[in-house]
This record gives C-alpha cells, sequence and structure tokens, in this order.
C-alpha cells in the first residue's frame, strides 16, 4: 500500500544562526558518518537490485521457453492420442480412409523439426528419446498406409501399441519434469525475494543507525535538514517493503499495479517487477489452458478409444475389457455371465436399396431398444459393422428369455423416413468360462454359434458346442491344406468327354478340377470348392484352371482334331478383376483359338446383377469365347432374362436327365429345354447320362451333345488324348463297357 508523505520544511529563524556556526563542526563530523553509512546502504541496495533483477531475467527466459516446449510437447501428444484412435478406427472399421492418418503424420513431422529447435531446453538424452519414439509412430502410420485387411492392420495394432503408449508415457514424463523444474525455479525466486529481505535488514540497520544520529544531531543542528533525512529514508524503506511486497504477489499470481511510478532506481525495478508479473501471468494462463485442453482432447480420445461414434456404445476395445473382468470373475463363480454375439440378418441388402444413411440410423434404433432391454449391469457393444456383443450376468435359464426378449423386441417394425424396415438377428451364445481357454476363445466360440445360426436359416440362436469348435478345427486345417495344395500343385484337372450323341464322336469337353492329397488321396471338389469360396482362394485356383485348360486345349489341338474346352467360372471370379482381360492374356498366351474355348456359369451368379452380368458376358462373348448357361432348370430360370443373355450354349442338370424316363414331368422339362434351345439357336448338352436308354431318350429328341459315366469319367489329360483314338466308336465302347459292369 503506498505511503503518501508529505514534506513539511520546518522556518529556519534567525537565531538559529548562532546555533548553525556552533554546530557545523559537528555537522561535518556527522556528515563523514552520514556518508560511510549511506555508501553501506547504497552499497546493500544495488546488489540487492541486481541479483534480483537478473532472477527474474533467469526465471523469465526459463519459462518462456519451457512453456514453448511444453506447449510443442502437448501438440504432439494430442496428435499420437488422435493417432492411436484413428489406428483403432482404421482396424475395426473397413471403411474408414487414410486421409486422417496422412494428417497426423504430416502434423508428427512438423512437430519434430520444432522439436529439434530446443536442444538448449531439452538434454541431449530427453530429446533424442521423444525424437526415436516419434520416429517409431511415423514408421507404424507408414506401415498402416500400406497394410491392407482387418486382420492385418488389428495384428499391426497389437504389434505396436506398446511404443505409442511408451511415446505419451514419455510425453508425460518430460512435462512433469518440467512442472518440477518451473517448481525449483520459483523456489529459487522466493529464496531471491528472502535474501531481499535480508539484505532490506540489514540496509534497515545502516539506516537505522544513520537514522538516530540524524535525529540526534538535529537538535542541535538544521531540523528541516533532518526531517528532509527522515522522510526520504522512511519513503526509500517504505518502497524496498513495496517492492519486496509486490515481487511476494507476483510469485502468487495476485494481479495488481506497481505500487508507485517513480523514476528512480526502485521506480524502475517495480516497473521491470510488473512486466514481468504480466509476462508470468500470461504463460501461467496459456499454460493452463493448454492443460485444459490437453485434458479435453483426452477425454474425446478416450471416448473415441472405447465408444462406438455411430450409436454411444461400448467398442469392440472396451468390451473385450470388459469381457476380461468377467472371464476372471468365472475362475471364482461358475455360470456368472454369459456372452451374446448378435449379426443383424441380410443388413448388407438394407444398406445397397435403402442407403447407407438408412442403415446408420436402424443401428442406432436397435442399439436403442437392445439398451432397454438389458440391465445396467450388462454390457453392450457394437463389435463392428452390424455386430453386437452382450455380456449378461446371473442368467439362470442360460439367457434363453433374455434372447426371446431381444427377437422380439428387434423384429418389431422400424419407421425411418416414413419406410417401414422389418429387420431379424442371429445371436451365437457361450457361457463365459474360464477353463483352458482364453478371451479371444470366447468371442470365437460365440462367433461360431452365430454362423450356425446364419446357416440354420437365420432368425434363431444357437449354442456353442464342441461339435461346432471340431469342425470349425477342420475347416482350418482344410484351409491351410488347401493353400498348401496351391503351393505345391496338388490340383489337377481331369476332363469329361462331351459326345455328339448322333455321330457318336467327341466334340468338347468339361474341365474338371480335382484334388490329389499326398495323405488323404483324392479329395471331392464338394469338399474343397465350398472352403476355396469362403477364404477367397477360388480366384486364384480359378485363374490356374483357366490357364492349365487353355494350356491342354492348345496341346491337344496341335496332336488331334479341334475340341472345345469348357471351364466352370465361380462368382467371385466372375465379379472379380476383369475376367476378359485375363481370359484375352491367356489366349495369347498360349495360342489357342477362343473358338476353342468356353465358360461355363450358373444361374446363381446372374441373379445378383442381371445388367452387370450381361455386361461381363458380352465383353467375353465378342473375344469370340462360347458361354455355357450351366444346370439349366434348378435356379430361378426365366425366359425375361434367358433373352437377353449373350449364351450359346445350355446344360440340362443332371437331375432332370436321372429321372426323365421314370417321372413324366422331369422328361417334359428335358424335352422343353431341348427345343427351347432349338428355337433359341443354342447348342444343348444333357449331364449325367448313365445309360443307354437315356442317351436314346436325348438322341430321339435332338439332343445335340453328351456327357456322362455312360461315355467316359473324369480323367486326366493323357487319357482324354487316348479316348479320341477311339473316335467315332467312343459311344459304342464305354456302352458296351457299362453294360459288362
Amino acid at each position: 500500500m503506498l505511503i503518501q508523505t508529505r514534506k513539511r520544511l520546518l522556518p529556519i529563524e534567525a537565531i538559529m544562526l548562532v546555533q548553525v556556526i556552533v554546530y557545523t563542526v559537528i555537522l561535518l563530523l556527522v556528515t563523514g558518518y552520514a556518508y560511510n553509512e549511506l555508501i553501506k546502504a547504497g552499497s546493500v541496495f544495488d546488489v540487492t537490485h541486481k541479483e534480483t533483477k537478473t532472477t527474474l531475467e533467469e526465471v523469465q527466459s526459463a519459462l518462456k521457453n519451457r512453456i514453448r516446449v511444453h506447449t510443442e510437447l502437448l501438440e504432439i501428444n494430442h496428435s499420437i492420442k488422435s493417432f492411436e484412435s484413428e489406428f483403432n478406427l482404421l482396424t475395426f472399421d473397413p471403411e474408414r480412409t487414410d486421409d486422417k492418418v496422412i494428417q497426423i503424420i504430416q502434423e508428427l513431422t512438423d512437430h519434430t523439426e520444432h522439436l529439434k529447435g530446443f536442444s538448449h531446453v531439452l538434454s541431449a538424452e530427453k530429446l533424442d528419446s521423444l525424437l526415436e519414439n516419434i520416429s517409431i509412430v511415423l514408421d507404424v502410420a507408414d506401415e498402416l498406409l500400406i497394410t491392407p485387411g482387418f486382420n492385418y492392420r488389428y495384428q499391426l495394432f497389437r504389434d505396436t501399441v506398446d511404443p505409442i503408449v511408451e511415446l505419451s508415457l514419455s510425453i508425460d514424463h518430460t512435462t512433469h519434469q518440467f512442472a518440477d523444474e518451473n517448481n525449483k525455479l520459483s523456489d529459487k525466486l522466493v529464496t531471491r525475494m528472502e535474501k531481499a529481505d535480508t539484505d532490506l535488514s540489514d540496509f534497515n540497520n545502516h539506516t537505522s543507525k544513520l537514522g538516530n544520529l540524524i535525529l540526534l544531531s538535529a537538535i542541535s543542528v538544521l531540523l528541516i535538514a533532518v526531517a528532509m533525512q527522515i522522510i526520504f529514508f522512511r519513503n526509500l524503506r517504505s518502497r524496498l517493503i513495496m517492492l519486496a511486497e509486490y515481487a511476494d504477489d507476483i510469485a502468487h499470481e495476485v494481479v495488481r499495479p506497481p505500487p508507485f511510478k517513480s523514476r528512480d532506481k526502485t521506480g524502475h525495478l517495480a516497473v521491470h517487477l510488473a512486466l514481468m508479473g504480466r509476462r508470468i501471468r500470461h504463460l501461467l494462463k496459456i499454460s493452463r489452458e493448454e492443460n485444459k485442453r490437453a485434458d479435453n482432447a483426452l477425454k474425446e480420445v478416450e471416448k473415441l478409444a472405447y465408444y462406438d461414434p455411430l450409436t454411444g456404445l461400448e467398442n469392440r476395445r472396451l468390451f473385450n475389457e470388459h469381457l476380461n473382468d468377467a472371464f476372471e470373475l468365472s475362475k471364482r463363480y461358475a455360470n456368472n455371465a454369459i456372452l451374446f454375439f448378435l449379426d443383424l440378418d441380410n443388413f448388407k441388402n438394407i444398406n445397397d436399396s435403402m442407403g447407407h444413411d438408412i442403415g446408420d440410423e436402424l443401428l442406432k434404433e436397435l442399439a436403442n431398444r437392445l439398451k432397454h432391454i438389458l440391465r445396467s449391469s450388462d454390457h453392450l457393444a457394437r463389435l463392428g459393422g452390424d455386430e453386437f456383443g452382450i455380456i449378461a450376468f446371473h442368467q439362470p435359464d442360460n439367457g434363453v428369455r433374455l434372447v426371446q426378449r431381444i427377437n422380439e423386441s428387434l423384429r418389431q417394425p422400424v419407421i425411418i423416413n416414413d419406410q417401414e424396415i422389418e429387420i431379424t438377428v442371429s445371436v451365437g451364445i457361450t457361457d463365459v468360462e474360464s477353463e483352458n481357454i482364453s478371451v479371444s476363445d470366447l468371442m470365437r466360440r460365440a462367433d461360431l454359434a452365430m454362423y450356425q445360426a446364419k446357416a440354420e436359416g437365420r432368425d434363431t440362436y444357437k449354442y456353442f458346442s464342441r461339435t461346432m469348435q471340431d469342425r470349425a478345427d477342420q475347416q482350418m486345417d482344410l484351409t491351410r491344406e488347401l493353400r498348401n495344395a496351391i503351393k505345391h500343385q496338388q490340383l489337377q484337372l481331369f476332363y469329361q468327354p462331351q459326345i455328339d450323341l448322333i455321330s457318336g464322336t467327341i466334340k468338347g469337353a468339361e474341365a474338371l478340377i480335382r484334388w490329389i492329397h499326398p495323405e488323404r488321396g483324392m479329395i471331392p471338389p464338394d469338399i474343397f470348392i465350398p472352403v476355396a469360396e469362403e477364404t477367397g482362394l477360388i480366384s486364384e485356383i480359378g485363374d490356374w484352371v483357366i490357364d492349365t485348360a487353355c494350356t491342354d486345349a492348345a496341346s491337344y489341338l496341335a496332336q488331334r482334331q479341334p475340341i472345345t474346352v469348357a471351364v466352370n467360372v465361380s462368382a467371385r471370379q466372375f465379379y472379380g478383376r476383369s475376367l476378359s482381360k485375363y481370359i484375352n492374356n491367356i489366349l495369347q498366351n498360349t495360342q489357342l483359338s477362343p473358338g476353342f474355348f468356353e465358360i461355363e456359369i450358373t444361374e446363381g451368379i446372374l441373379l445378383d446383377d442381371i445388367d452387370h452380368a450381361i455386361s461381363v458376358l458380352k465383353q467375353i462373348r465378342d473375344l469370340g469365347v462360347r458361354i455355357s448357361l450351366d444346370d439349366f432348370g434348378t435356379g430361378y430360370s426365366s425366359l425375361s432374362y434367358l433373352k437377353q443373355l449373350p449364351i450359346d450354349v445350355l446344360k440340362i442338370d443332371r437331375s432332370f436327365i436321372s429321372n426323365m424316363l421314370e417321372h413324366r414331368k422331369d422328361g417334359a422339362i428335358v424335352k422343353t429345354i431341348i427345343e427351347l434351345a432349338h428355337h433359341m439357336d443354342l447348342t444343348v448338352v444333357a449331364e449325367g447320362i448313365e445309360t443307354e436308354q437315356e442317351a436314346s431318350f436325348l438322341r430321339e429328341h435332338r439332343c445335340h451333345f453328351g456327357q456322362g459315366y455312360l461315355f467316359a469319367r473324369p480323367a486326366p489329360f493323357e487319357n482324354l488324348l487316348a479316348a479320341t483314338e477311339q473316335d467315332s466308336q467312343i459311344f459304342q465302347f464305354n456302352h458296351h463297357q457299362t453294360v459288362n459292369q
């Protein structure tokens, strides 16, 4: 508090003139003594002023640099948390783009360059550690950009989450270290102020002595001079006290204006303290705001890391943590919890037909319904896409009532944008038990049970059983062996001749794939082809079949009369990358004329997208390749699309051929198909001919070609070459052989 000092001038009477002369000698002595004390006091004051100013400048510089580094580290930490969240989203959301990851990479690169400029603030060891950890995260981000697929990204996330966490911990440790160093600076400032108080005490001792001397001499010398000195030193003392109080207020962040604005040394010191106080308060305010922003960002990142942004439910990561808790609890309490794995039926059709916005609204509505069904102690999560997980505790009926309530609730129509949507769900259920399994095994069990429910017609639930696990293990083993079969060329093409039913000569052959296992022998296609389609290996196998069939056909053409080789094409291969371009490349490489190559498709391939299918077929036919519609009559045969298809051959399914002589309706269907093919200028081929009576019936009704055990079983390429040596006698030869058998 500013003390207003009034200067009072005392009048000097003429009668004191004599006293002045008498006291002149005393005044000289007193002045000498006073001068000596003033020199000491001034020295104390200058030292205090200089050391205090130096300390404040050091604190200002240190705080400024550390706050800049602290701010940079907070931004880096924010980027790392954003990357970790984006990493998690990319891992579990296949439709997520990499744009955010690229942005984070650029941010981290910029922060790295900024951080290198603070080598005078951070220790070399700490700076190298931070730069190395950031470099690791950048490498992980680069690897993420080039890593496709859910499983590979998930594995990458598991392998690299520790370096990301380590970088965050390193940043937190550095910021805490800065806080400790700031506390040390604060202690240093307080120590300096305490030293100033000590210096002030010394100064007071000097001034007290001098004041007493002046007080004693004032009686006998000049009262006005004494009064002026007393006022001066009292004012000086007050200023030093106020400066000490002001510095203490700055240290405690008390905001108030400088106590005085004099132009002497104490005034300048007060101004410096005021400016320094403003700067310190500004920097501390920035630091607090950045800390608040960092806390908010951390909360947001935590929300993104543990909760689904669409439905607000737990995500897979948090759900796995709760499942792990339930798993640990099951070690003490049996039958404590049940795991439900829910998958919406035909949800892809809703997205494709109504749009993803409608699909998202449907997911949110179903999530709300599920939340109202469950108890507060249960856990509900969206595991990804249209999959949900539930951990329900204390279910004495093994979850039967709960799954019934779920089905009843979800079956109720949902109204979105005036559109009524009905949805069902398939549910897999397993007990949470800890005996010889892990948390991931529990999820796999529930997933297997859910797929079993799908396989049994959807809109139902299935409990996990050991049989499911055994079947899944067998499927996995078969998949592994199939990959090995492709690698070690265990697959082989067998050919079944197609016979002209009039002349009895071979006019074509259908290529049929066989798996010759070194230990298990011949594995039927109906066992490994579904596995190949499910795992995606069918595309690689299909390419090999086309390549091998064209090579064999070219070899056959060079040695024998020309025949057409037919190859079956799967749906995945048909709708994959450009099939026509691949076939054209193979034909050019093998120098096989397109007219001697034929692809066979089933009606099921055409149902997904008839317009796109017609476009693909036209591209293939433009090459000169023949197109055959296989198993005609067994699917959703429709004349409305049959007339649009650019096909050359109709193949009658073996199910009609085997029954056409005993069942009048099957015979009528066969005759109708043959007649239809003739009217549409299509070649007709009958499959599965096993008796001479069947061949005679088909020949009588003008069926062009036939294939079956009556003529020849599927055999390696060498057998096909040998069969053509029989040529026109092949029909009679196989017929005779069949009768003898």
